[in-house]
């Protein structure tokens, strides 16, 4: 009686996952099923498996559960964690702490490999002049600045280029925040240089009268135009 009494203590498990109803709270609603264990239950539907837990605690406490965590399996077969409704990145997809300290060391491998003492044309390092360090890119011809995912970039994609030839090239907009300073010469079809606006103020231009003439600051009249002996005004 003492045997049979111990072996009736005992579930098979067969016996419990074919009906946890008579163990725990099991309802079924909709696509949903739901098993409560003390303070946290199962929500079984969709193709998820959620573990919520009775939040009557804290600050704000409520008689409602709350998510904690949820399970899948995702397109590749592959289970997945998901924490306030978002994937948690799988171990092997991220990187650790050493992991990271090495690729800083080879990005700043690849800075240091454009130095001034490197063999290629392109320069990238920090000089010292002697009061401050500033920062250095050269070329010993040119460069090119564009905005594109290609290798070259192709010419429209090119905004700014330099070299030694024809100095700095805007191929876009240009807009200037503060003031522009210009010591030599501007080149631009739609503005008159210093040079020909001193040409145009030298320049005497003949009135109706082929005898009188305009200059700025100045005009000249015959005398038989203004019927008296002056013939100049200022």
């Amino acid at each position: 009686m003492a045997q049979l009494a111990v072996l009736c203590s005992y579930v098979k498990f067969s016996d419990l996952f074919a009906d946890l109803g008579n163990y725990f709270s099991k309802t079924v609603s909709g696509a949903q099923t739901v098993v409560t264990i003390d303070e946290f239950r199962l929500v079984a539907g969709a193709g998820l498996l959620t573990i919520e837990q009775l939040y009557d605690f804290g600050n704000t406490p409520t008689d409602a559960y709350t998510p904690v965590c949820a399970f899948k399996l995702n397109d590749s077969g592959q289970g997945v964690l998901q924490i306030n409704g978002a994937d948690v990145v799988l171990a092997g997809a991220l990187y650790t702490k050493a992991q990271v300290d090495a690729k800083d060391m080879a990005l700043s491998d690849r800075i240091d490999g454009l130095s001034a003492s490197s063999t290629g044309n392109l320069k990238l390092y920090d000089h010292n002049y002697g009061g401050f360090t500033s920062g250095v890119i050269s070329h010993p011809f040119g460069m090119q600045f564009a905005i594109t995912s290609a290798t070259p970039p192709p010419v429209g994609t090119v905004l700014m280029s330099m070299d030694v030839g024809s100095g700095v090239g805007i191929q876009t907009s240009l807009t200037i925040d503060q003031n522009l300073t210009v010591a030599g010469e501007i080149d631009c079809p739609n503005m008159y240089t210093k040079t020909e606006l001193n040409a145009l103020m030298t320049t005497k231009y003949p009135m109706t009268d082929s005898t009188n003439w305009q200059q700025l600051g100045l005009m000249r009249l015959n005398s038989a135009s203004l019927g008296s002996d002056e013939n100049l005004y200022e």
